[in-house]
């Protein structure tokens, strides 16, 4: 018998679970979760193992190997039924695990939260989206991590300043977080601290008022499309039918101004042409719960609508042939981004194309509209953002600048 270990996800910005996989005669193929979480920049997909860059990897290594000799020779002399369950318990056996019950520890309530995630009522409404239960599990994955690295389970009370700051040292300099992730997950470990309040565990009170942090604006580097990258994209038909796909998507994209998690999910039963004969994208937008109406006008997106819509694709897919889509038509400019290198968030040159993602798309959209002298409230109604703040981080901010100084002196001289 032969235990696998893969790991599921590619964002290098996010920890991933590790599994084992083995073939049960007569059951089939089975995958389990081991407990241990990892980076995909960490993972060696052909050795199928941590790359060894620090002792805590090379522990994981160490865990998976005695996974491995531990189920094969469970498996080969229990005499209870092998199936998913049994493995399960012959891991969390292994390294002393309890189900993660205890609501006094971050974890405990963390996975409490995300198991009441689809009956939780927000807003007058029932049930978080998907998206907003998927953040719950990757800071239930973060906690999870850190308690691995310390070794034991932290205690909601435990939340002092030093605790927190050894925390985000933790992920600043351990895992190589970027600012941004490292700082929304303080802000998570907040509102876990107030929950916490809320149901009347007992918690440290310096969690409850945690500032969070992000990166300064001198930092930030914002891509987005030009003109002439779009009609690159618009004049690339010699495609592999993949690409030609994503093309379509993004194309769709940098019209519509949507979310990833939004776009992906359109179908022609979306568009609708009213009366005064202007195609429109009638979306409902998961993270806001709004519904938004979008014009359509480039006739070549109308036509993709009309004619050739795309076939659906995940979202990680989408953002990995982005790059590839944007090497072979050429957006090739040399510039500058931040990106994971040797495990460790810089700011690098390199080709463009490098850092495209269905966030350029978005921000494409709302640079073009600012650009055209849209009014701003205008555009954020389609964008779904809340506040002023967040809409200006998916705009080119010089060009921004530039159009509230024009904007000024308009409304100034239409007081005259």
């Amino acid at each position: 018998m032969k235990i696998q270990f893969i790991i599921r996800g590619t964002s290098s910005d996010r920890e991933t679970k590790i599994y084992s996989r083995f073939q049960i005669p007569e059951k089939g193929q089975v995958r389990v979760w081991t407990g241990f979480f990892t980076s995909p920049d960490n993972w060696s997909d052909s050795k199928q193992r941590c790359i060894p860059r620090d002792p805590f990897l090379k522990n994981i290594n160490s865990s998976l190997d005695l996974i491995s000799s531990e189920l094969i020779r469970e498996i080969a002399t229990t005499q209870e039924v092998v199936d998913k369950v049994f493995c399960e318990k012959v891991i969390q056996n292994m390294f002393n695990r309890t189900v993660e019950t205890d609501t006094s520890t971050l974890v405990g309530l963390q996975l409490k939260i995300t198991k009441e995630a689809p009956t939780k009522v927000l807003f007058g409404k029932i049930g978080l989206t998907g998206s907003s239960v998927m953040r719950y599990k990757t800071f239930l994955g973060v906690l999870r991590s850190y308690d691995e690295y310390l070794g034991h389970e932290a205690k909601l009370n435990d939340l002092n300043k030093s605790w927190v700051d050894m925390f985000i040292f933790w992920m600043l300099n351990v895992k190589k977080y970027s600012e941004n992730y490292a700082g929304r997950n303080v802000s998570r470990l907040r509102q876990l601290a107030n929950e916490a309040v809320e149901r009347g565990i007992k918690v440290h009170q310096y969690a409850c008022v945690l500032k969070s942090f992000n990166q300064s604006p001198e930092q930030r580097i914002i891509h987005t499309l030009d003109k002439d990258e779009i009609d690159k994209l618009k004049n690339a038909l010699d495609l592999p039918h993949f690409l030609h796909n994503t093309r379509k998507w993004l194309l769709i994209a940098i019209q519509t101004g949507n979310r990833v998690s939004d776009l992906l999910n359109l179908t022609p039963e979306n568009f609708r042409v009213n009366k005064n004969g202007i195609m429109i994208a009638d979306v409902f937008q998961k993270k806001t719960k709004t519904h938004v109406a979008i014009p359509i006008i480039d006739p070549l997106v109308k036509d993709i609508i009309n004619v050739d819509f795309p076939h659906k694709i995940s979202d990680q897919k989408f953002n990995s042939y982005l790059k590839e889509l944007g090497k072979r038509v050429g957006i090739d400019e040399k510039v500058k981004g931040n990106k994971r290198v040797d495990n460790e968030y810089q700011t690098i040159e390199a080709p463009k194309y490098r850092f495209l993602s269905s966030h350029v798309a978005r921000r494409t959209f709302a640079t073009l509209a600012v650009e055209r002298g849209i009014p701003i409230d205008r555009i954020m109604s389609i964008t779904g953002h809340k506040n002023m703040d967040m809409f200006l981080k998916y705009v080119n901010k010089n060009k921004d600048k530039d159009y509230l100084a024009m904007e000024y002196l308009r409304y100034w001289d239409n007081g005259k």
